[in-house]
């Protein structure tokens, strides 16, 4: 709850612990990385919606068939620029 309430940004592939996002505090910036094998789900995206948070996200292919993905760092670094434009 502390870690997620003090943040200013969150970047994090799509699961279960996003579920914490309900604790970040208005326009915390999201950045959820999705797996092209899986498909975009929107579950964060509406909850990111209800508290006021801004919300980015990426897919990426999957490099192995347990779904790892690598992010080139320009998309982080792109996600840090679009958030300060917030």
């Amino acid at each position: 709850i502390i870690l997620f309430n003090n943040a200013s940004h969150i970047i994090s592939p799509h699961g279960a612990g996003l579920t914490n996002l309900i604790f970040c505090k208005q326009n915390t910036s999201i950045f959820e990385i999705h797996s092209f094998n899986h498909g975009v789900r929107s579950e964060y995206l509406q909850i990111a919606s209800i508290f006021g948070l801004d919300y980015y996200y990426e897919c990426l292919d999957s490099l192995d068939d347990l779904n790892n993905i690598e992010i080139p760092i320009e998309k982080i670094e792109k996600f840090i620029e679009l958030s300060k434009a917030f």
